[in-house]
């Protein structure tokens, strides 16, 4: 379990998450995890120099990339497990990616394709 502490910022007024973690921790923890959009001030901040790429990139950027990954894979087994990767390394990006293609990607989330993925398991 992860150890945060939510308290309200006494400038401005409004709620902020404090996180123990830092550098490495960070980027596994799939909640806060923002991949490549992390900012050059929260690279530095959180000590994630040297931990990423360099290039800074949007959510938009991310997505259009992820959504292409995922238009890659061949059967609705590679693209749930896709999707269950992804959730697993950054929560945001898995859930707007879901939220931005709702209608395509619904189908590959739920069973029968869990089932699926379930009978495979080891091989994912």
């Amino acid at each position: 379990m992860m150890d945060f502490r939510l308290t309200i910022d006494a400038r401005t007024g409004e709620d902020v998450l404090e996180l123990p973690s830092v550098g490495a921790p960070l980027l596994v923890n799939p909640l806060c995890n923002e991949g490549s959009a992390f900012s050059d001030a929260e690279r530095s901040e959180f000590g994630l120099l040297g931990l990423l790429p360099p290039q800074v990139n949007t959510l938009e950027t991310q997505l259009a990339r992820r959504y292409e990954d995922y238009c890659q894979k061949s059967g609705d087994a590679d693209r749930h497990a896709y999707l269950r990767d992804l959730q697993d390394r950054n929560e945001v990006l898995f859930y707007r990616l879901l939220l931005d293609h709702v209608d395509e990607m619904m189908p590959v989330i739920p069973t029968p394709v869990v089932g699926a993925a379930c009978q495979h398991f080891s091989h994912i």
